[in-house]
């Protein structure tokens, strides 16, 4: 059993660094020390629980969101909800996000994937099903919850021509999900490849990031440094998780033409050497939130850094156009959160994990940039109050048109 337990171990965390979900190493110390004491914290939390308990599983933050609003319901519905994070990211930032626990009401990390951890933590928390994020496929857990007859939900899946479910070596996982009770997913082409994988148990619901984004949207939300740094121009560009050296190039080069455009600039990740390199692309005067105080005269600033991690979501409402980072990479952040407030997007070419991103590329919703005189060009594109009114009229028919996920799922769940 030890050999085995060893086993799913090191496959667990070989299939997390393949997904880009391993923590870097400048939080490793985050992630081990929150393992510490885990089992004896969660008895503790769950000892006096008497109503039904729901377990959700997030890899990190941006699998949080998909999750939070379907949270948030079972919560309304007199459910116990407990939180999982593999990220040291995610856990950090919805930790310290949840003082009043209007979506969870514990968050811890989730023990690595052995038939022990799995065996101790669903006996601790005894939940009535098991939901996890996207493509959170843990094999030990899966096997422990369904020897506990526990069901398993999956949700927001998207299954692309280039899925590690479609490789020969992924046959046992591929097994593993023929057991769970229900996988839901965004698209036709996913429930498709699904069955042709003899995967039935499929609900073809859309993507509840729709119905996260606009329940963040329509939530009151005031920050006043960044009110003051925008309110006296009429061209805001607000650069959502800046990811790397490619993303950064486009966007200074944009800013460092147009001197008149202000530029709210989010990291993906917050360090002193990536601020540092933020601040250095900039010819315009840069500044960093934690920099600013009530009394910071903005007038002559072109660029503001946020180096805190969790408001990029509400942020979006500061702006009146948009540039979603890592579009270079596999991992394009959300265009939804700046789609729901109505704000043209641009985002670099790799959107295939994204169909989203697909579908507004195609109706003319969002622009691929694939160089600094492709993001100007998009730029110029909505230089007046009355192509932005326009733009954002398309854009919310959209996102009201996908609307709904969450109570679809929601329902069935119940």
């Amino acid at each position: 059993m030890a050999t085995l337990n060893s086993f799913a171990l090191l496959l667990g965390l070989l299939l997390k660094r393949l997904s880009g979900k391993t923590p870097p190493t400048s939080k490793r110390r985050q992630f081990l020390l929150g393992h510490i004491d885990l089992f004896d914290r969660l008895i503790e939390a769950m000892s006096d629980v008497k109503q039904p308990v729901v377990w959700f599983h997030a890899a990190s933050l941006g699998e949080y969101a998909v999750v939070r609003p379907l949270m948030r319901k079972m919560r309304e519905e007199g459910r116990f909800v407990v939180l999982t994070f593999f990220s040291s990211s995610g856990y950090d930032a919805i930790a310290d996000l949840l003082p009043d626990r209007r979506d969870a009401d514990y968050v811890c990390y989730l023990p690595l994937d052995t038939r022990g951890h799995a065996r101790k933590f669903i006996r601790i928390v005894r939940p009535d099903c098991a939901v996890f994020a996207v493509s959170e496929y843990w094999p030990c857990f899966f096997f422990e919850l369904f020897k506990a007859n526990v069901p398993v939900y999956i949700l927001s899946v998207r299954i692309g021509r280039r899925s590690y479910l479609l490789k020969w070596w992924a046959k046992p996982f591929v097994r593993l999900l023929r057991q769970v009770t229900a996988i839901f997913v965004h698209d036709e082409a996913s429930l498709r490849m699904l069955h042709n994988l003899g995967i039935e148990q499929c609900v073809l619901t859309g993507d509840p990031l729709f119905d996260n984004a606009l329940r963040m949207a329509a939530s009151p939300y005031e920050d006043e440094r960044v009110h003051r740094f925008t309110e006296k121009s009429h061209r805001v560009l607000v650069v959502g998780s800046l990811h790397d050296a490619k993303d950064l190039s486009l966007v200074a080069a944009a800013a460092n033409a147009d001197k008149m455009l202000r530029v709210i600039c989010v990291p993906h990740e917050i360090s002193q050497e990536r601020l540092l390199g933020i601040k250095a692309a900039f010819e315009g005067k840069t500044v960093l939130y934690s920099e600013c105080d009530a009394h910071t005269d903005f007038s002559a600033v072109q660029v503001l850094v946020i180096d805190f991690i969790g408001a990029l979501a509400r942020l979006y409402r500061y702006g009146n156009l948009a540039y979603v980072g890592g579009g270079f990479t596999p991992y394009l952040h959300s265009v939804i959160e700046p789609l729901v407030y109505g704000l043209p997007v641009a985002f670099g070419p790799r959107t295939e994990r994204k169909w989203v991103a697909q579908r507004m590329a195609r109706e003319e919703l969002g622009s691929v940039v694939q160089n600094a005189s492709q993001l100007q060009t998009f730029l110029q594109a909505y230089n007046s109050v009355e192509k932005l009114e326009a733009y954002k009229a398309k854009a919310l028919q959209f996102v009201h048109l996908h609307r709904g996920a969450t109570q679809q799922i929601a329902q069935y769940i119940l």
